[in-house]
């Protein structure tokens, strides 16, 4: 059974710490074993309380996918996206991933996932599809001034 919680004190959170490198390793590898996706690791800073879907520098989420030796891989392709709000309005996301059923001969429906991708990367993006817009219309223009 799993423990619900590891405490490690200030003056025992440190790298060469082999106890306290231990401890966490146990927990991790012991949360892995019984179906858990992962840990959290949260700072020994004090107001570092956990807010549900808001991402905190105060909290880490240390996943069996992150761990090279330990990550499955799946095959996967998107076949559809939902139409982004909020941040990512005007974007798609998430997408829907299916994998290959070679029985069915089809592509089955697994998982939603988010795209990864960084709120500077949208704006980036946005900034390179308004100026790629404004190249096509000068080239419009342009051909339109040809013709007449």
């Amino acid at each position: 059974m799993t423990r619900e919680a590891v405490r490690v004190e200030a003056d025992e959170a440190y790298l060469s710490n082999e106890s306290t490198v231990t401890d966490i390793n146990t927990f991790f590898e012991d949360a892995c074993k019984s179906s858990c996706e992962g840990i959290m690791a949260k700072t020994l800073d004090i107001d570092a309380g956990y807010c549900a879907s808001k991402r905190t520098d105060a909290w880490l989420k240390v996943k069996r996918d992150y761990i090279e030796e330990l990550g499955d891989s799946l095959d996967l392709v998107p076949i559809g996206a939902w139409y982004g709000n909020g941040r990512k309005a005007g974007w798609y996301s998430p997408f829907l991933m299916a994998c290959y059923n070679p029985d069915a001969e089809e592509f089955q429906g697994v998982c939603r996932v988010m795209s990864g991708f960084s709120d500077e990367f949208y704006k980036s993006e946005l900034k390179f599809q308004f100026l790629l817009t404004l190249r096509m219309m000068r080239k419009k223009v342009k051909k339109e001034k040809k013709r007449a």
